[in-house]
C-alpha cells in the first residue's frame, strides 16, 4: 500500500512538473513570435522609407546650414526629436582639422550653436508652399527644411558632411562644400 501512494505522488509530481515545462515552452514561443513580428514590422517600414537629397547649402557666416530633404518613400516620419543628426567637418581651410559631433535638436528656434532643427515641411521646399494634409509629419511627396547650427564656423575651402537618422533607422548624408 505504502508503494501505491509513493507512486502516485511520483506520477503526480512529473505530471505536474511536465505541465509547467509545457506551459513555459509555449509561453517563451509566444514572446518569440510576437518579437519576431515586431522585427518584421520595422524591417517593413524601413525597407518603405527613403529620403532623397534636394540641397545643401551653407550660409554666408559659415554656421548655419539648410537640407532640404523630399520623402521619396511610402512612409510618413515623425518623432524628430528621436531622429539623429551628426556632422563631420574641418575647422580651418584646406581639409585639415577633422571634426565629428553629435547634433542635439533644438525645442526652440532658430536653433542653438550645435543644434539642429526642423525649419519647416512643405510640399515646395524652393517656393515654401506649407504642407496641407497632416502638419508636422513628413510624409511622402513632401519636402523638409533641416537647419542645422554649427559652432566654430565653417571656414571656406572644404568639403563637410552632414548625416541624418530618421527614428526607423534610414540615415541620409548631405555633403556640402563651403
Amino acid at each position: 500500500m505504502a508503494n501505491i501512494i509513493i507512486g502516485a505522488i511520483t506520477v503526480a509530481m512529473i505530471l505536474l512538473g511536465s505541465v509547467t515545462l509545457i506551459s513555459a515552452s509555449l509561453s517563451a514561443a509566444g514572446e518569440l513570435s510576437l518579437t519576431w513580428d515586431e522585427v518584421l514590422k520595422r524591417k517593413g517600414d524601413k525597407s518603405r522609407t527613403e529620403i532623397t537629397l534636394i540641397t545643401a547649402d551653407i550660409s554666408g557666416s559659415g554656421t548655419d546650414i539648410d537640407i532640404s530633404l523630399r520623402n521619396s518613400g511610402q512612409s510618413a516620419l515623425i518623432d524628430f526629436t528621436d531622429w539623429d543628426a551628426v556632422i563631420r567637418y574641418y575647422d580651418t581651410t584646406n581639409n585639415t582639422g577633422l571634426n565629428i559631433k553629435w547634433l542635439e535638436y533644438a525645442t526652440s528656434s532658430p536653433p542653438s550653436a550645435n543644434q539642429w532643427e526642423v525649419e519647416g515641411i512643405y510640399t515646395d521646399a524652393d517656393t515654401k508652399d506649407a504642407e496641407i494634409f497632416e502638419p508636422n509629419i513628413f510624409n511622402p511627396g513632401e519636402e523638409m527644411i533641416v537647419r542645422v547650427n554649427i559652432t566654430p564656423a565653417i571656414p571656406v575651402n572644404t568639403d563637410n558632411v552632414v548625416t541624418i537618422g530618421a527614428e526607423n533607422g534610414i540615415s541620409l548624408s548631405a555633403p556640402f562644400s563651403r
